[in-house]
């Protein structure tokens, strides 16, 4: 995640993304392809809600770096979607674990880019506010783009995910679509626990869990 992003040099190969090297791009081209939500980001904590996601939109600022209309309305359009306009005005200090997050993913959703790429988001927060995050993501993907995401929460990335990918100790345990993916013995394989498949009745879903638990 930290090469996509160019956070530090890579040590073999490259990275394409939208079929442009990652490495040609600028600071500000890179931004336009891609967008982040790190899990903990350095905020100014006296900052207004509005003031930065407005930040998200760096990389579309003309010549003279000044916010347009099209800024501002792009910006009270993500608002809106992620539930934070009611509290614009509100310095991020003053805001629950969870809001920050729907702020921080309003951010990466201002910039208007082709991929989300997505750090352990959700994590420490209640199921529904998860779900909520996750939700903004489906539909952000439903448009034509893609979110590449980190997480722990198995279960949560067999529902939202379309194709999971587990690495354990540096090495890829599985790759393959979320369906196929996801069986006890790859589950089993990833975590070294026993895992288990189990049917919700009544649905054609199911969920995962330790073993143990069912003992």
């Amino acid at each position: 995640m930290k090469a996509l992003l160019g956070i530090i040099p890579l040590r073999a190969g490259s990275v394409q993304v939208c079929g442009r090297d990652l490495d040609s791009l600028s600071r500000r081209e890179r931004a336009r392809f891609i967008a982040s939500v790190p899990q903990r980001p350095a905020i100014p904590e006296a900052c207004t809600v509005q003031d930065l996601v407005l930040l998200g939109r760096y990389a579309h600022l003309g010549l003279f770096g000044l916010y347009t209309k099209k800024d501002r309305d792009v910006v009270d359009r993500v608002l809106c979607a992620t539930g934070t306009e009611s509290f614009r005005n509100r310095r991020l200090d003053s805001l629950s674990g969870g809001e920050v997050q729907r702020v921080l993913l309003a951010m990466a959703l201002a910039q208007e880019s082709e991929i989300l790429v997505l750090d352990e988001l959700g994590a420490g927060l209640d199921t529904r506010s998860s779900v909520t995050l996750f939700s903004l993501v489906r539909k952000f993907c439903a448009e034509g783009r893609a979110a590449l995401c980190v997480m722990h929460d198995y279960n949560m990335a067999k529902v939202f995910a379309t194709r999971l990918l587990g690495i354990a100790n540096g090495k890829k345990i599985f790759d393959d679509a979320s369906d196929l993916a996801f069986t006890e013995e790859n589950l089993s394989a990833l975590y070294s626990l026993p895992m288990r498949i189990c049917e919700i009745k009544g649905t054609d879903k199911t969920l995962a869990c330790p073993r143990c638990l069912l003992a």
